[in-house]
């Protein structure tokens, strides 16, 4: 997602979202972004009322179209692998909770 398409799905998020505990709606500042590419973005949303934090995935419908050979390629490779499972299982086992430092290694 570029610059303008990052606030307008900031802006979405104000008007449609609220907290999951106390009903309250988000101001722009209890919005942060984990992760974007040019499809998708990750939010976390903190309620500044009761700090009750959530995470929203946003797809970006028109940079998906503009990327449909990219999406084409990837359902052609066809059904989950038993490896594909065990990959699954054994990055859960070592899994900490911690998402921020999976999005953003470097800090």
């Amino acid at each position: 997602m570029n610059l303008d398409e990052m606030k307008d799905a900031i802006k979405y998020m104000q008007r449609t979202c609220k907290c999951t505990e106390c009903k309250s709606k988000y101001k722009a500042l209890d919005i942060h972004v984990l992760a974007a590419n040019n499809i998708e973005a990750i939010f976390e949303l903190s309620c500044h009322k009761c700090k009750v934090k959530s995470i929203i995935s946003l797809i970006n419908t028109y940079a998906e179209m503009k990327n449909e050979h990219h999406l084409r390629a990837q359902e052609k490779t066809g059904q989950v692998s038993e490896n594909d499972i065990l990959d699954v299982k054994n990055f859960l086992n070592k899994f900490d909770g911690n998402l921020k430092r999976i999005f953003n290694p470097q800090k």
